[in-house]
């Protein structure tokens, strides 16, 4: 047995040192091939591009039968790939020589891609060995639409401050015009005093309009409206009061002597009281206007009743002897009459004084003619009692500003290019913020194009807020 150990023990020896051997030269035959880096072959572009990238295979020793499989490259939850068609490997050789390095072009056909991040790896592989090289592709949206969608973004958030600071004032201004015009129109017997008022507010509120002043056009016709309510309210007593105005201007100007500084003066307040009629509370104080008018017409025509009378009793005396002294001194209290002021009393009660004394002096110098003096003087106030108003003076129609064509060019052109250097901005800063810097824009087709049209529109919201806080303080220039 000892014997059979002896021969055993060493043959076993050399076996496990001739398989070791074998095993040694196995291992030394193959060569491993790995890519010169370990970072990932990495691409970011936009759809429909082709980029190109360079992979560096390396061998320690020369070896043959290398090959490179591409496979499909897909996004973080694998919702979506890049197909593995669109990786085109140039394999220009399948040795990699002494050298230890062999060059391999990609081709990223990006066409068809769709927009995302995708990560995956190509097999490199040689007789004995395989190995990864990982991927990594970016790709994006082309940047016109997501440009114009940013532009239609801040385009609609232009247009929604454009129209919430002048087009809605301005529609409210031409809807509260439209149906005031008709309104207006419908009343027929609305009194001339109104009728000026209101004329000459929607004639104001159209040159506002004009000038696109739209707020102020817009009060303007509610207080035409306020008016016109003011008007209907109380319709059978403004008409009244009005019609008793007419009477009082249509005696005035019966007068013969309408000329006088009293009648004139007498004349103006009652156009004075029918302008601001419009002004008053109601009816019942216009009436208290046109009683005191009222009044000195009736002084007036009392006064003019006795100097008639004298005229009359005077004219037969001419060629007597105290005839001439008797007219002159007629002529100085006509004269003082025509030059007295309505609510000069003192000075009324005088001239009628002296008038009265002068008829009664005249009346003696002709006895058989005495005893008409007191019918006359009734009969002088019982005419003054007849008393009432007149035509309105004619409103005047603004004239609107012509604006100078120079002018006029110049504010066109600092619009314009005030519009122009806020579109480059506005839209610039978003473009880069949310395209520019985002690699994989398009990826989340609604959330990344959503998100630049509301940055667009919010852009135009912060600015017209800002400008509107702004203006509120006041502050030199803001107001432009």
């Amino acid at each position: 047995m000892n014997f059979i150990r002896r021969l055993l023990v060493p043959g076993a020896i050399t076996l496990a040192l001739l398989l070791c051997s074998a095993t040694d030269r196995r291992a030394a035959a193959q060569t491993t091939v790995t890519p010169i880096s370990a970072d990932p072959v990495t691409v970011m572009a936009t759809r429909g591009a082709i980029e190109t990238r360079t992979l560096l295979l390396r061998a320690s020793k020369p070896v043959t039968g290398v090959q490179i499989v591409t496979l499909d490259l897909s996004n973080v939850d694998g919702s979506t790939v890049l197909p593995a068609g669109a990786i085109q490997v140039s394999l220009p050789s399948d040795e990699i020589g002494s050298s230890g390095l062999l060059a391999v072009p990609l081709r990223f056909d990006l066409s068809d891609a769709p927009s995302g991040e995708f990560k995956g790896a190509l097999i490199v592989s040689a007789p004995g060995s395989t190995v990864t090289a990982p991927v990594s592709v970016t790709v994006k949206d082309a940047p016109l639409a997501p440009f114009v969608v940013l532009l239609a973004g801040v385009a609609l958030g232009w247009g929604v401050s454009w129209y919430r600071s002048r087009g809605k004032p301005r529609d409210n201004a031409l809807v509260k015009m439209g149906r005031f015009r008709a309104r207006a129109q419908s009343e027929s017997d609305l009194g001339a005093p109104f009728r000026r008022r209101i004329d000459s507010l929607f004639i104001d509120a159209e040159a506002l309009a004009r000038a696109e002043k739209w707020d102020e056009a817009g009060k303007l016709i509610e207080d035409a409206e306020a008016l016109l309510d003011k008007w209907r309210r109380e319709r059978d007593d403004w008409q009244t009061q009005l019609a008793y105005y007419q009477q009082l201007v249509d005696k005035v100007s019966s007068v013969s002597s309408a000329d006088s500084a009293c009648l004139r003066a007498i004349r103006f307040e009652l156009e004075q009281a029918a302008r601001k009629a419009p002004d008053l509370s109601g009816p019942d104080e216009l009436r208290r206007e046109l009683e005191p008018l009222a009044q000195q017409i009736n002084d007036y025509l009392a006064l003019a009743g006795l100097f008639a009378r004298i005229d009359e009793l005077l004219t037969p005396l001419l060629d007597t002897a105290g005839g001439p002294a008797a007219q002159q001194k007629v002529d100085a209290l006509i004269e003082r009459f025509n030059a007295l002021a309505p609510g000069d009393k003192t000075g009324y009660n005088a001239v009628r004084a002296e008038a009265e004394a002068m008829l009664a002096d005249l009346a003696q110098r002709q006895p058989s003619r005495s005893r008409d003096i007191g019918a006359v003087s009734k009969s002088a106030l019982s005419a003054s009692a007849l008393s009432l108003i007149g035509p309105p003076p004619a409103a005047r129609a603004p004239t609107p500003k012509q604006a100078a064509d120079r002018a006029q060019w110049r504010l066109r052109l600092f619009t314009l290019g005030s519009i122009g250097i806020a579109l480059v901005l506005v839209a610039g800063a978003g473009f880069i913020e949310l395209y520019a810097n985002k690699p994989a824009f398009g990826a989340n087709l609604w959330g990344d194009y959503f998100t630049l049209l509301a940055w667009g529109f919010g852009s135009e919201a912060t600015r017209a807020a800002v400008t509107d806080l702004v203006r509120s303080w006041n502050l030199p220039g803001a107001g432009a």
